[in-house]
């Protein structure tokens, strides 16, 4: 089995997943890169695959493992996570539409995917300061500027809300959040995510 990071051969200690996943991460942070996409004879290797690589021989020709620089991993995943908001805001819009119809059981339904979209761009947020290897968590944005962990703990305050009005049955104030609090949050946190990205590229570019 031939294994290859970038086009580039590298050598492997057995003709297993798990051992050419070793090699490639370990050529690659050399480099200061992260591994983006594993191909095996032609077809991507699935996601479950690689979280926990099996070490079995493996009945393939080739292996190519493709590697990028932290920054424009992570000026994708902003970019993605800012597209991501603008679901959340149409199924928060419909939350509060639900709510004023009396659906509340669609309304919580639309209520629980905006809310793992916040959840995921959260995440989001924190496997970029690891990749990047930054307490990004300290950035400021805005103006007045305010930092991501202020802004991140702005959110969770909304989102503890939200689910204790959900507790209450309280669906006016509800409403009102996803209509407006939460809303508004998608705008603000849409703006940092772009300007992120933004800043990233521009710190890189032609680098």
């Amino acid at each position: 089995m031939r294994v290859f990071l970038d086009n580039e051969p590298i050598s492997v200690d057995r003709p297993t997943l798990r051992s050419a996943f070793g090699a490639a991460i370990e050529s690659a942070s050399g480099r200061g890169r992260v591994i983006i996409e594993v191909v095996q004879d032609g077809r991507p290797v699935a996601g479950e695959l690689l979280a926990d690589p099996p070490d079995e021989p493996v009945e393939a020709d080739e292996l190519h493992f493709t590697s990028v620089e932290p920054w424009s991993m992570v000026h994708e995943i902003m970019h993605e996570a800012a597209e991501a908001l603008e679901v959340a805001a149409e199924h928060q819009r419909q939350a509060s539409e639900k709510i004023l119809d009396g659906e509340t059981d669609d309304a919580r339904e639309h209520i629980n995917i905006a809310v793992s979209i916040w959840q995921q761009v959260i995440m989001a947020l924190q496997r970029s300061g690891q990749l990047l290897q930054l307490n990004i968590e300290d950035l400021k944005f805005g103006d007045p500027p305010s930092s991501i962990s202020q802004r991140v703990e702005g959110l969770a305050d909304l989102l503890v809300e939200l689910n204790e009005g959900a507790a209450r049955a309280d669906w006016s104030a509800i409403s009102d959040l996803l209509a407006y609090d939460l809303q508004e949050q998608v705008g603000i946190w849409h703006e940092m995510l772009v300007q992120l990205a933004r800043a990233l590229r521009d710190e890189h570019a032609g680098a």
